[in-house]
């Protein structure tokens, strides 16, 4: 659960910290902007990710099929 304004997270914290405290003030400001920032800087990062963990998956396979 990230603490960014439109996710859960957010919410679970926003109901035990008050309104006027300047960490929620601030997300409900630029939460959205935050979160888009992370999907696009993390796509990249995920696609590395992805094609890292699926190469032993393609060397078996390729071991399988000669």
């Amino acid at each position: 659960l990230l603490p960014i304004y439109p996710l859960d997270g957010f919410m679970f914290l926003s109901t035990i910290l008050k309104y006027e405290n300047r960490f929620i003030q601030f997300m409900y400001r630029y939460g959205s902007m935050i979160l888009i920032l992370l999907v696009i800087g993390f796509d990249r990062l995920l696609g590395i990710l992805i094609e890292l963990s699926m190469m032993p998956f393609a060397i078996f396979w390729n071991f399988m099929l000669r």
